[in-house]
């Protein structure tokens, strides 16, 4: 699965005691507070602009007002300094009249696209704990530098000398979420054997990438476990590679993540989440055990140093 990611993306916990957020509902607010915050108005003098008390607004962006109605969202964007006719009011608009409805939120739209990196990067430094299912290459949490970039040039084809930098140092900086000291992200990535067996050309890219797994499956947040050949055709084939993102509290429900080379998809509704939970149960019911897993990974990284 293409790795989501952007230089600007959020950071921070998940809101305390707010509502239940839909998906467009998380983005919208998301996306305002970036506006105000980067708005040459102070928060009080906006507040007055659209007349009402700073405090509503804050409570506009921090998600304590359930539901955001689109003449709302017009009236901040305005005083934030957009015209009516600023293709963000009407795509935010948009986003209003959808936020509120949990469902499939498909990122297809050209405006949303922007919004993509920014809005997954977002929700996983909010997560608790991330099952991410791989049937291709190493998850992006775990991939070393070198590896990064040999599947950022991969996937990506031409791409510039900046923006690969920028990609590799987004994609490391992500990898901090492993390492809080305090609660540190939990991580079960489930990979097929395949991702094992097919890396980049250097061999040593790949060796190092397969030694840097077995050091990091073995921290106590971290559990990578691999489905192997020999069980033949199994629930990922059909599936794909996705993320299942489970959030603390009651203030945030679990969301799942996959994409195409077209578009982004979250699921958040209940039934949508319980078939992501059901396909990861039969997975994990596929997969080796940490300690055999660690064994094979081990194994593939042994075969690379005696061909090099």
């Amino acid at each position: 699965m293409t790795d989501p990611e952007s230089a600007d993306a959020p950071q921070g916990g998940a809101k305390q005691n707010a509502p239940n957020p839909t998906l467009a509902r998380r983005m919208l607010l998301d996306r305002l507070r970036k506006i105000v915050r980067r708005s040459p108005l102070s928060p009080e003098e906006i507040a007055r602009k659209v007349g009402l008390d700073p405090s509503t607004i804050n409570r506009w962006l921090n998600g304590r007002k359930k539901h955001l109605r689109p003449h709302d969202v017009r009236g901040l964007l305005v005083a934030c300094g957009l015209g009516l006719d600023d293709p963000t009011v009407e795509e935010l608009v948009a986003l209003a009249e959808r936020a509120g409805r949990p469902g499939v939120l498909g990122v297809t739209q050209p405006w949303m696209e922007k919004l993509r990196f920014d809005f997954y990067v977002g929700l996983e430094a909010d997560a608790v704990h991330l099952v991410d299912y791989e049937i291709a290459i190493v998850p992006g949490l775990l991939q070393t530098p070198a590896y990064a970039e040999a599947v950022i040039r991969a996937t990506e084809g031409d791409i510039s000398h900046q923006d690969l930098a920028s990609r590799i140092m987004v994609r490391l900086k992500r990898q901090a979420l492993l390492k809080c000291p305090n609660e540190p992200l939990r991580l079960t990535a489930i990979i097929d054997e395949n991702v094992l067996r097919r890396g980049p050309a250097d061999r040593f890219i790949m060796r190092t990438q397969l030694e840097y797994l077995v050091g990091v499956a073995q921290w106590p947040n971290v559990d990578v476990l691999v489905i192997p050949y020999r069980v033949g055709l199994h629930v990922g084939v059909e599936t794909g590679a996705f993320v299942l993102m489970e959030f603390a509290g009651d203030d945030a429900g679990p969301v799942a993540y996959s994409e195409t080379p077209t578009q982004a998809v979250y699921v958040e509704d209940v039934e949508g989440v319980g078939r992501y939970r059901t396909v990861t149960e039969r997975l994990l019911g596929c997969a080796l055990g940490c300690t055999e897993s660690l064994d094979m990974i081990g194994q593939a990284a042994e075969t690379l140093r005696d061909d090099e």
